[in-house]
């Protein structure tokens, strides 16, 4: 969560301040670098997993759509568009339309599905679809 904030104040600090765009599109790159590591995070290759996942995922892709939009670099496309999918597929049809972020405890967090709406609007935003 706390890179997936730092990445929307970066993305935002760079598009109201362009003088310092060009060290926020270097720092967003290391986050979306980290982010996206398979050996660190497996989950991006166990998408049977991703129901469990959510908020990691939305995160995830939240970084990746602001580092694409300020870099216009679609290196990470596959995966934000993979994810973008899976929570634009998955949130209507989960219960109250919620997405459950751990489904052991049964708890519904708004604030998860809130990431997940965002990281879809990233998403639509980029790519012009809805």
């Amino acid at each position: 969560m706390l890179a997936g904030l730092s990445s929307m104040a970066l993305y935002r600090g760079a598009k109201t301040f362009p003088e310092f765009s060009n060290r926020a599109h270097s720092l967003l790159r290391d986050l979306v670098d980290w982010v996206s590591d398979t050996r660190r995070f497996p989950v991006w290759t166990q998408r049977n997993q991703w129901a469990r996942q959510s908020f990691f995922l939305a995160q995830a892709a939240s970084i990746i759509g602001h580092y694409q939009d300020l870099s216009k670099a679609e290196t990470y496309a596959a995966s934000f568009q993979a994810v973008a999918e899976y929570l634009g597929r998955n949130m209507p049809r989960s219960p109250y339309k919620m997405l459950v972020s751990r489904p052991v405890e049964y708890l519904i967090r708004p604030a998860d599905n809130a990431a997940a709406l965002y990281a879809i609007s990233l998403h639509d935003r980029f790519y012009a679809t809805q």
